[in-house]
């Protein structure tokens, strides 16, 4: 690939240059060469090639936590069979027009993406992958012990699923604390959800001598390469972290429900090469899927229109509060704070929902802690 040619005149960086380069660059200097280099690919992200061994991930909503949980993982993984790409450094800047966006600096892998031309379909993928996620969850097991904080591996509220439209706004300091968290937004969920009752007891979900480890909670097979050493490469650390090791067959059987017939049969493949390892647990993977936040069912809000009211568009764009129903507010859920700010600050007519009614729905949050009483707290919800 020719040398990328950049007019700024202090610019140091080009296709030869190291990860060394990169870390001594301004970070100015980084998002100007970034500014100018093609996006190799992104959804949520972009990422862009910058150098014959070093790729740049861009996103609004990219934080250090995904920095530190590749980190860990890379430093956890680096004398096996399973690659992560180096990190080199994070950094939020904004670019030239001012929009303010996270930059991950990391190694580049040298391989071919499984979601290539289907390469997950190949004869023993399934099973590298598979490999992989048995090391990843048997040696942070093994090195962060039973009592590490369930969540990210430098602490900070968890993203993606099962937490519903963006982050989970609360922090755990133990593994009661996730409990609590869980049961509480089960509890307040059944009462209304019919996808609930059917895949349910009416039973809390324990987490008591279950097993933890290190999750990746996002298994499709874009965040795999099969790199040219015949490895395979691990990526997107986003929604990663310390959890029930069930939680990973929940993530898939939720992404499941997402993706074609062709990567829902290897997705399936998977989980079931994983209850080699991770006994069977199948009311917990059901009550987690339910935990999860469905636009159709929130029980204090939803869209007339018959589209749905989480989307990735900013809250004030994609929710009106002319298209919201108010519901009764026995059962308090707790919707997603996106959501509330989406309600609450319409301008377009008033909020169905008191000022006091969003406040209270908005700090209920910090309610997840495990110093409340089981009973009062789940009983009427569960009988």
């Amino acid at each position: 690939m020719p040398l990328l040619g950049f007019s700024h005149y202090d610019m140091t960086l080009t296709w030869e240059s190291t990860s060394s380069d990169f870390n001594n660059a301004s970070t100015a200097e980084i998002v100007t060469y970034c500014n100018q280099t093609p996006t190799v690919t992104g959804q949520c992200a972009s990422i862009k090639r910058v150098s014959e061994h070093v790729t740049v991930k861009i996103g609004l909503t990219l934080e250090e936590s995904e920095f530190k949980n590749q980190e860990f993982a890379w430093s956890l993984l680096l004398s096996t069979p399973v690659r992560v790409p180096e990190p080199y450094r994070f950094f939020r800047a904004e670019d030239d027009d001012g929009v303010e966006s996270g930059y991950l600096v990391m190694e580049h892998i040298h391989g071919q993406s499984l979601a290539s031309e289907a390469l997950y379909l190949e004869k023993g993928i399934v099973d590298l992958v598979t490999r992989a996620l048995y090391i990843l969850h048997s040696r942070s097991a093994s090195q962060l012990g039973k009592h590490a904080a369930p969540g990210p591996i430098c602490g900070g509220p968890p993203s993606g699923f099962p937490w519903g439209d963006g982050k989970a706004d609360l922090e755990f300091r133990s593994a009661q604390d996730l409990e609590h968290a869980l049961n509480l937004r089960l509890a307040q969920w059944s009462p209304q959800s019919s996808r609930v009752k059917a895949k349910t007891k009416a039973s809390l979900l324990s987490l008591e001598g279950t097993q933890f480890g290190l999750c990746h909670m996002d298994l499709a097979p874009r965040n795999f390469i099969l790199a040219n050493d015949g490895k395979i490469a691990m990526l997107d650390w986003s929604t990663a972290g310390y959890y029930p090791t069930f939680f990973e067959v929940a993530g898939l059987v939720y992404l499941q429900r997402l993706v074609g017939p062709q990567e829902k049969d290897y997705l399936e493949s998977l989980q079931l090469r994983m209850q080699s390892w991770i006994p069977d647990t199948s009311d917990s993977v059901d009550k987690l899927e339910c935990v999860q936040i469905y636009p159709s069912e929130l029980p204090l809000e939803s869209a007339t229109s018959g589209s749905p009211i989480i989307s990735t568009m900013p809250a004030s764009k994609s929710v009106k509060a002319d298209q919201i129903e108010t519901r009764g507010l026995a059962n308090r859920a707790l919707p997603s704070p996106t959501i509330l700010r989406g309600i609450s600050g319409s301008s377009d007519s008033p909020s169905p929902l008191s000022s006091s009614e969003v406040h209270s729905l908005d700090t209920e949050k910090v309610r997840y802690r495990g110093d409340l009483d089981d009973k009062s707290l789940y009983g009427e919800a569960l009988q």
